[in-house]
């Protein structure tokens, strides 16, 4: 039965899970709480990093294409496909 959040009873013992994955904390190395009822884990957080990185990477290679392109309008900047 559910207290609140991914809280859980189970024989009376407190159960927390990933809000994002569900993992039982037992079977993760880490289980980082909000202020709130939401719980992430170490695997997540790392899903989230590289989404960020990846994020960050394309936002470079975007800016380094409009500056290519500024610079040498006559140069043909290539596309990702090529690289």
């Amino acid at each position: 039965m559910p207290i609140s959040g991914d809280r859980f009873v189970n024989a009376g013992s407190v159960s927390i899970r990933c809000s994002f994955c569900s993992r039982n904390q037992d079977v993760v190395r880490k289980l980082i709480a909000s202020e709130g009822d939401a719980f992430i884990c170490d695997a997540c957080v790392q899903v989230c990093q590289r989404i960020l990185l990846r994020d960050r990477v394309n936002q470079v290679v975007r800016a380094f294409r409009r500056a290519a392109q500024s610079l040498f309008p006559r140069v043909r900047v290539p596309s990702r496909r090529t690289l």
